[in-house]
């Protein structure tokens, strides 16, 4: 019977995360184009940077990823939920800058560390922290 419960609850639970889906479909599309441009910016100063300048691959990620976080706080802000800029909002979103920075670079040193190669591993970190990233932006950042 406990089990039961606890199956019925997951379907409910997983079918009000697709009505919210479903209802921030256009928000999370835009939201997919500004993180497209955002990480065609990285991989492109990334191969840069380590191709052709020849810096450390872990400092090359931390430092681009800082720059493209102050450009995609703008176009979040405006062009996905199109909020007003406050000061509330930009101590949140340094919180969530300092917060994503340390777990990206620590996912993406991970990934270095199992020798996959470093636009692979900047791919993988995106792909897997984009959820959690609309998310939090969406619920605490922009709120």
């Amino acid at each position: 019977m406990k089990f039961q419960l606890i199956i019925d609850n997951a379907i409910k639970n997983f079918g009000e995360f697709l009505k919210i889906i479903k209802n921030e479909r256009y928000k999370i599309l835009k939201y997919l184009s500004v993180s497209l441009i955002s990480y065609l910016y990285v991989l492109t100063l990334l191969y840069f940077f380590v191709s052709a300048l020849n810096y450390n691959k872990l400092y090359s990620y931390v430092f681009i990823y800082f720059s493209v976080y102050i450009i995609e706080y703008v176009l979040t802000l405006i062009f996905v939920f199109k909020k007003s800029h406050s000061i509330k909002k930009i101590f949140k979103f340094i919180i969530y800058i300092f917060l994503f920075l340390l777990i990206s670079s620590a996912l993406y040193k991970y990934f270095l560390i199992l020798k996959v190669n470093y636009l692979l591993a900047a791919i993988l970190v995106a792909i897997i922290l984009m959820p959690l990233r609309y998310f939090l932006n969406k619920l605490w950042v922009y709120n």
